[in-house]
């Protein structure tokens, strides 16, 4: 049986992640998709794609705003307003989730195919696996976000390759002239892939609870939360 402290964290609380299920994030990133929201947020609009769509949220918002905010690039030698990378967060709340880890894998696939085919090409996979690791490392705070696709690209060549797609990357590809090979990976190969490769990388990283089984991720700290 579980503690005093995970029976009380089996009761929903919209502004402790800890509590969060599936349902929750998934109702994020189709408010996200259907509602037009830019791709980098203000804390307004944060603020706003949050309690839209789960009741009650509150300190949440400040927290992850906290977490996963950034200076905005600037433009024609002017200082841009803070933003957070809107998949960033909605990935972050599917890992930090109570959910099988299948659950999690399944879900962050879902959010960077953005023509549903159920399938990602080499690049969609790059941009996922980035996004992954930023997510990750701003939620659970181990080590920094990767400063750009580097990393990304050498796990989406690991994620075809295993996929027996070939493991040449899409920076490479596009270096030696050959654009696109048209291969994709299908949520089924990403979770297989995902299981044991991704897994024992993130272990490596110190962030392997972050995307665990049944778990779930508080704010600047990874904890497992017992389900019984």
């Amino acid at each position: 049986m579980g503690t005093s402290e995970s029976k009380e964290l089996s009761v929903f609380d919209p502004n402790d992640l800890r509590t969060w299920r599936l349902a929750q994030a998934e109702r994020v990133f189709e408010a996200f998709a259907s509602q037009n929201y830019d791709f980098g947020l203000d804390k307004a609009h944060l603020d706003l794609l949050l309690s839209s769509t789960v009741a009650g949220i509150s300190t949440l918002a400040d927290e992850l705003w906290d977490a996963f905010s950034h200076p905005g690039t600037p433009m024609d030698g002017k200082a841009m307003p803070s933003m957070v990378n809107a998949l960033e967060v909605v990935v972050a709340l599917g890992a930090a989730c109570v959910a099988p880890l299948s659950a999690k894998l399944h879900f962050a696939f879902a959010v960077f195919d953005v023509d549903e085919s159920l399938e990602l090409g080499r690049d969609e996979a790059v941009v996922m696996l980035s996004s992954c690791l930023a997510a990750l490392a701003r939620l659970s705070a181990v080590g920094a976000p990767p400063p750009d696709d580097a990393e990304g690209e050498v796990l989406a060549a690991q994620l075809f390759q295993h996929a027996g797609k070939g493991a040449v990357s899409a920076v490479a590809q596009c270096r030696a002239g050959g654009g696109d090979d048209g291969a994709t990976v299908s949520a089924a190969q990403f979770e297989a892939w995902g299981r044991g490769s991704l897994a024992r990388n993130l272990a490596a990283r110190g962030m392997a609870e972050a995307l665990g089984g049944e778990t779930g991720v508080r704010l600047g700290g990874v904890f497992a939360l017992e389900i019984y």
